[in-house]
């Protein structure tokens, strides 16, 4: 297994963020999603991980979950997201 330091993840999913913005128009596109929609296209992404998983295939699981957490942004970038100093729980 390959780790990889956090500013190399971070740019791993920036890389994915701009290659999402490139696919579907950026901005204008993702306004016109709900959080309901984002929810649906983040399952779907954990839906393709679970199914690498069924087939023991690292590569396809390790590629949802690249593209659900650049989803994952997308959602905070548009709609924010509260810090964890503002929570009540753990």
């Amino acid at each position: 297994m390959m780790k990889l330091k956090r500013e190399e993840v971070y740019d791993i999913i920036n890389e994915e963020r701009k290659y999402q913005d490139n696919k579907w128009g950026g901005i204008l596109h993702d306004e016109s999603h709900s959080l309901s929609d984002w929810l649906t296209y983040i399952r779907k992404y954990l839906t393709d991980a679970d199914n690498g998983l069924f087939i023991n295939d690292e590569k396809k699981i390790l590629s949802a979950i690249r593209k659900l957490t650049a989803l994952g942004v997308v959602v905070m970038e548009l709609h924010g997201v509260p810090k964890r100093s503002e929570e009540n729980d753990n």
